[in-house]
Formats: C-alpha cells, sequence, structure tokens
C-alpha cells in the first residue's frame, strides 16, 4: 500500500471546495496543494474562479486568454542533492511546467539549457511562453535538476499561483523537493511578463 496523493488540481477544476490529501507525503501533490494556498497568505480559503461561483457564466468559456512569458535568467547558491555536503558539483538545469485547466496543463516539462560544475551562480539567459486560458487556477512550477549521466536528480522547486506572479525581474526563492522547506539563500533570477492576447 502507497501513501502517494493524487493531483488535486482535478478536483479544484471543477470546483471541489475541499480536497484532502496524505500530509504524511512531500510529493508533489502536497507542494502544489502548498502554493495554491500562498496566494492568501496560508488561511486556507481561496475563492473559486467566476466560472464555477457565478450562476449562468459558461463553463467552457474563460473571460480573457493570457500569454505567460518566463525568463530564466540565473540562480545563486543551488545545494548538491538532499543538502549532501559531499559529492561532485551539479550540473543544473531547470524544468519549467504550468498545472491547471486541462488545455493549460503542460504535458512535459520545458528545459533549459545545463549549466556544467555550477551550482554556485549557474546563468541560463532561456525564455519560454506558455498560453493560459485560466490564470485562476494555473500554478507554474520552476524545478532545479542536477544533470546526472545515470539518473538526474531533483534539487529544488518553486510553484507559484500565475494569478499572483509579480511582473518584472524577480528573486524566486527555492524550496527543498524532499521537504517543502525553505533552503537558505538558494534562488532563481527571473523575468515574468503576462499579456492578454484577444481572442
Amino acid at each position: 500500500m502507497a501513501s502517494d496523493n493524487f493531483n488535486p488540481q482535478t478536483a479544484w477544476n471543477v470546483g471541489c471546495q475541499c480536497v484532502s490529501l496524505n500530509y504524511q507525503t512531500c510529493d508533489f501533490p502536497m507542494r502544489i496543494n502548498a502554493a495554491k494556498f500562498t496566494q492568501n497568505g496560508g488561511c486556507g480559503y481561496v475563492l473559486k474562479p467566476d466560472h464555477l461561483r457565478v450562476p449562468g457564466c459558461p463553463h467552457d468559456r474563460y473571460p480573457t486568454k493570457t500569454s505567460l512569458r518566463v525568463k530564466i535568467i540565473s540562480a545563486s547558491q543551488i545545494p548538491k542533492p538532499k543538502l549532501s555536503k559531499k559529492g561532485e558539483v551539479i550540473d543544473p538545469f531547470v524544468e519549467l511546467y504550468v498545472t491547471g485547466i486541462p488545455q493549460d496543463t503542460t504535458t512535459k516539462p520545458v528545459k533549459t539549457k545545463v549549466v556544467n560544475d555550477n551550482g554556485f551562480n549557474p546563468v541560463w539567459k532561456d525564455e519560454f511562453t506558455f498560453p493560459i486560458d485560466c490564470v485562476e487556477l494555473a500554478l507554474l512550477t520552476l524545478r532545479v535538476v542536477d544533470k546526472d549521466p545515470a539518473t538526474d536528480d531533483d534539487i529544488a522547486e518553486a510553484t507559484i499561483p500565475v494569478a499572483s506572479l509579480r511582473q518584472g525581474y524577480r528573486s524566486v526563492p527555492l524550496n527543498n523537493i524532499y521537504t517543502d522547506e525553505r533552503i537558505p539563500y538558494a534562488a532563481l533570477f527571473c523575468h515574468f511578463k503576462i499579456e492578454t492576447v484577444s481572442n
């Protein structure tokens, strides 16, 4: 018997008020659940989008289509996998993906290039664009991974509700992927731009 969680995004997409998760497992569903409620200061309530709560509002059309542009510029103080003090210098890259309604959810993450032997201050300057129909339900995940000949090692990530993104140049603090606790001084330097696309 496993303690894995299901993805709560599916339930949020159809308007579920309360989604139950297994708190003993710090997996991706738990981490996006924690991220979802950062947009209200962690008080435990997030207002649903209009199409899920206003009678007569069409469920298959969204008021605005949005384009999210993300530029991953650099990072600082990226630790070794599992915060190990031993081992070789990491070769980091960043995976990006969006979770939300089905048409907004990326099926495969997009990736920056790999920076060899530099976890201290890697520089990428890679830019990506995501089309988003329902900003209120979309979450952006930025995951730092160590490229390894055998198996890539996940190191840290940040998941941010798209509705809460502040545009412009931003330092994004990173959390330990195994505990979801903040890693001191570890951050991504990014540029975010959200544009409305005419229907």
